[in-house]
């Protein structure tokens, strides 16, 4: 016998799968190498504690982030539904010109403007091919886009190097993680709205130096974000996120109710923090059993067979593209974060 689950249940339960995700989703990322289409700067930040052996403390600083993001997001959603149903047709108006602002202040943030502008330009022309491919779909194209600008460079670097131990701690929450739980928040605000800037584009616009601190934003913009969306199908049943797109396609959102969205979140920020030790075991196990030199190769045959199986070989073209030019902005030493250029611009253009 098959039970289906529809109505307003679907609904939560589809939000429910949503929010967890994004609390936790940033493990692959911080241990593996494998960078999510959502926050792919945390791929390179979350490295560099792994190879000190304090993948957990990353873990939880991001984790923590995101639960400040849940906290903080519900709090406020009465407030942002008015913010979205009466703001929300005036940013559309002047929504290119908010995201030139944001792609300038990130460029000129750069130590190395001329690198910079560099890489912008070599993310755009991945963004452009990727965007005018009619063979797949742009939300499968990102899998081996992402992959290769964001997650193949941080596999290839140190390939004879192994994983240090390590520490498995279960670290308390503290004041970076809150300011930068807190500003993730207003950051996700924009990105919910903001076609083509994605959380991880609006977290780079953060004023913090601190490496905890924006871990722990890069962690409360994705469920802000998350959670924004939900408010913003009550409004104007836009769909922002891949998950409003699927509820507003198989539910009815009439009965939505914003005290539902809040429990939601609520209990599933308890639940992943009853499971978040024995995740971090997880990852901390792989990486101190198996040599690093069969993890990374495992992992990139089976991004291949994955990106093979989804996308064609013309996924496949793609990720080798966007894995040399993720390989020689790692060169260039510039910010990661001017590789959303390749959503960005093609938004702007398109």
């Amino acid at each position: 016998m098959v039970y289906s689950i529809d109505g307003i249940n679907g609904v939560m339960f589809a939000l429910g799968i949503g929010i967890t995700h994004s609390l936790i989703n940033h493990g692959p990322s911080i241990f593996i190498g494998i960078p999510d289409e959502n926050s792919p700067l945390i791929t390179l930040p979350g490295k560099k504690f792994v190879l000190k052996g304090e993948g957990s403390k990353a873990f939880f600083t991001t984790y923590y982030g995101s639960i400040t993001g849940v906290i903080i997001t519900c709090l406020f959603l009465y407030p942002l539904y008015f913010f979205y149903n009466y703001f929300l047709e005036i940013i559309s108006y002047i929504q290119n010109f908010i995201i030139i602002i944001i792609l300038f202040y990130i460029i000129l943030s750069c130590k190395k403007i001329r690198e910079g502008l560099l890489t912008v330009f070599l993310g755009s022309l991945v963004g452009l091919i990727v965007f005018n491919i009619n063979s797949i779909g742009t939300s499968e194209a990102f899998l081996p886009m992402f992959a290769g600008l964001f997650g193949t460079p941080l596999l290839v670097k140190k390939f004879s190097n192994d994983f240090p131990v390590q520490k498995i701690n279960f670290f308390f929450p503290n004041k970076k993680n809150f300011v930068g739980g807190f500003k993730g928040f207003i950051a996700g605000i924009f990105s919910s709205v903001l076609p083509g800037i994605g959380p991880s584009s609006t977290a780079t616009v953060l004023d913090t130096e601190d490496r905890l601190e924006f871990m722990s934003a890069l962690g409360s913009v994705n469920t802000t974000n998350i959670i924004t969306s939900m408010i913003i199908i009550l409004t104007s049943l836009r769909s922002r996120t891949g998950l409003a797109d699927f509820i507003i396609s198989n539910y009815s959102t009439e009965k939505i109710k914003i005290l539902y969205i809040i429990s939601v979140g609520i209990i599933s920020s308890g639940l992943t923090l009853l499971l978040s030790k024995k995740i971090v075991f997880m990852f901390s196990f792989i990486l101190e059993k198996i040599d690093e030199k069969i993890i990374k190769i495992t992992i990139i045959t089976l991004l291949l067979l994955l990106i093979l199986y989804m996308t064609g070989h013309t996924g496949v073209s793609i990720y080798f593209i966007s894995t040399g030019v993720g390989l020689i902005s790692s060169r260039l030493d510039a910010k990661k974060s001017l590789l959303m250029s390749c959503i960005i611009i093609p938004v702007l253009l398109l």
